[in-house]
C-alpha cells in the first residue's frame, strides 16, 4: 500500500483542524493495519513451507522424530497467531474505516472532494469481502 495522503489541516477552521487531524491519524492507522495484514499473510506461507519441509523429510530416531513433531506443533501455533493478527488488522481496518466515514462529513473541504460512488463501492467491496467482520474479535 502506497502512503495514505495527508490534509494540511492549516488552512481549515479550528473546529475543522481537530478533526483532520483526526482523520490523518486514522489514514496512517489504516496502513499500519494493511501492513499488519501482509505480515500476517507472509507468516502462514512461510509456515506453509517449513511444514511441507519437515513432513518431506524422513525421521529415523525417536529424537528425530520428536524433534519433527515439535517444529510441527510450533509452525501450526504460529499460523495462529499470524491468523489472529490477520483477523484483529482486518477488524481494526473496519472500525477505522467506520470512524473517518463519519469524520469526513465534519469537514467541508473534504466532503467536497470525495467521489461519494467510489467510496459506496469501497465499502460495498469490504463489506462482501468480510461479511462477518462485526463477529470476528468473539
Amino acid at each position: 500500500m502506497k502512503l495514505p495522503p495527508l490534509m494540511f489541516a492549516h488552512v481549515l477552521s479550528k473546529e475543522e483542524q481537530d478533526v483532520a487531524q483526526q482523520i490523518n491519524s486514522n489514514l496512517s492507522s489504516l496502513k499500519e493495519r494493511v501492513d499488519r495484514l501482509a505480515a500476517a499473510e507472509k507468516l502462514i506461507s512461510h509456515c506453509e513451507i517449513e511444514d511441507n519441509s519437515i513432513s518431506q523429510s524422513s525421521s529415523a530416531s525417536l529424537d528425530e522424530i520428536m524433534e519433527k513433531s515439535y517444529k510441527v506443533g510450533l509452525l501450526s501455533q504460529w499460523r495462529f497467531i499470524a491468523a489472529e493478527s490477520g483477523a484483529m488488522a482486518i477488524h481494526d481496518f473496519y472500525q477505522i474505516r467506520q470512524t473517518n466515514n463519519n469524520l469526513y462529513g465534519k469537514v467541508k473541504l473534504i466532503l467536497e472532494r470525495i467521489d461519494r460512488e467510489k467510496s459506496r463501492e469501497s465499502n460495498r467491496l469490504f463489506d462482501s469481502s468480510f461479511p462477518s467482520i462485526t463477529k470476528i474479535r468473539h
